[in-house]
């Protein structure tokens, strides 16, 4: 049974840009890590996992060099042509899209326009990886309209992270793309910085659940300027309420 979501996302790319031609969804998650938060960059290794929520977009291939995009969340279309893509002043959504396809052609692959539905769950600036996961999700959605053959998940991940590091965001790691196109379902993804080896560990909540807060609290103008910044709490708690249903958050 395909899930309403996926029904729902499609319906809307229709209702954008009409019915005609086919069509494709592509999702890639969130992440989350556990354990190696700031030791990626030392060479050490990281175990973080993925999320359900994450990026969808609809794609439908287009016969010349335009992109159009609409953002569910902005409620807003922009375009741009492959020979004109500049980045000054947009918004992080749509960097991210030109990003990708500024990687790619710079990497001569042969590519052609698309009509993109971009829709996202992830809160922003809660440290889900919201811009890793729609570059991630765009690379696929690229790759797969035109035909090219997809390299290794490493390879994706790389590819992934460069584009976002260009152009989009420079807030983010290769472990964050490798999580996030590596992951499997009931594990978690434990990634060496070192050697670039990804491997999977088994881990099934069972009657538990993972709780994520995130928490932003906003220093006053009364405490010093160098203060003058968002903190941001994390809390990994995992807890058994007996004679509940299980539910993750």
């Amino acid at each position: 049974m395909i899930p309403r979501i996926y029904q729902r996302i499609v319906t809307r790319f229709r209702d954008v840009y009409g019915p005609k031609g086919e069509v494709k969804l592509f999702f890639a998650p969130g992440r989350i890590t556990f354990m190696g938060e700031h030791t990626d960059y030392n060479g050490g290794s990281v175990l973080s996992a993925a999320v359900e929520r994450g990026t969808y977009i609809v794609g439908r291939k287009r016969n010349d060099s335009k992109v159009s995009v609409y953002a569910a969340s902005a409620k807003s279309k922009k375009s741009f042509t492959f020979d004109n893509i500049e980045f000054d002043g947009d918004d992080m959504w749509l960097k991210c899209i030109k990003s990708v396809f500024n990687t790619l052609l710079k990497k001569e692959y042969k590519l052609s326009g698309m009509d993109i539905y971009l829709y996202g769950d992830l809160s922003y600036h809660s440290s889900l990886a919201s811009s890793s996961s729609l570059c991630a999700c765009c690379l696929l959605a690229v790759l797969s309209m035109n035909n090219i053959e997809m390299p290794s998940v490493l390879e994706l991940a790389k590819l992934s992270y460069e584009a976002e590091t260009s152009n989009a965001s420079h807030k983010t790691s290769l472990h964050t793309h490798v999580t996030i196109l590596a992951s499997k379902k009931s594990h978690l993804t434990l990634f060496n910085t070192k050697t670039q080896e990804i491997s999977h560990v088994a881990f099934d909540f069972n009657d538990y659940s993972l709780v994520y807060i995130h928490r932003e609290v906003f220093c006053t103008s009364s405490v010093s300027v160098s203060s003058h910044a968002t903190i941001v709490l994390f809390s990994f708690l995992s807890m058994k309420a007996p004679g509940r249903k299980k539910k993750t958050l």
